[in-house]
């Protein structure tokens, strides 16, 4: 769906930018990663949530036979994200440690400065340095993250592979068909 980052303010650019990140950590529906790696033992089925700079989408993989596994998955991603404080504690120390690494780069930090320059220095291009991570807020994060998948009327679903449509179509029905969506209607200014 259309949105990602580019709906997000300045003051929680960064926070937004790692809200799905927040996920993989945190996991969802209840299962930490750990858990929902145990569970799926023996099954091929993903559902990975991710805010891009102009779009919010889950992205998804699995055999034939786990199909719906996938599907749960996604529905736990979109209705059930687990965005706690213990896994923003983490995702901040995994973070900081890695862009401690990043910033001793000087490639990174030329192609920093070369995004600078061609974006006329907008924040958006400012990639995220160890002194941003502390400003990253739970709050901020629960609210972008829950906005930009609030509205299930607003995806588009493809689904590429080996499947029956007939089998399918109940699952799609199940699974997708009872994500939240948000009633939205149009402002009639001939009646005005």
């Amino acid at each position: 769906a259309l949105g990602g980052t580019s709906l997000a303010p300045e003051a929680d650019f960064h926070g937004a930018e790692m809200a799905s990140s927040l996920v993989g950590v945190g996991g969802m529906g209840g299962f930490s990663p750990v858990d929902l790696n145990k569970m799926l033992a023996g099954k091929i089925a993903r559902a990975s949530p991710r805010i891009g700079t102009y779009t919010q989408e889950v992205s998804g993989s699995a055999t034939p036979r786990d199909i719906e596994t996938a599907l749960q998955l996604n529905y736990l991603a979109i209705t059930s994200p687990d965005l706690t404080p213990e896994a923003l504690d983490l995702l901040k120390r995994r973070l900081g440690a890695m862009l401690e690494n990043q910033a001793q780069d000087p490639r990174a930090v030329f192609g920093e400065k070369v995004s600078l320059v061609n974006s006329s220095n907008h924040y958006s291009a400012r990639m995220i340095t160890p002194a941003d991570v502390p400003g990253m807020t739970l709050d901020a994060m629960q609210q972008f993250y829950r906005a930009r998948f609030a509205n299930a009327a607003d995806y588009t679903y493809f689904f590429v592979g080996a499947f029956q449509v007939t089998e399918l179509t109940p699952l799609v029905e199940r699974w997708i068909g009872g994500l939240p969506s948000i009633e939205e209607t149009h402002n009639d200014y001939l009646k005005s």
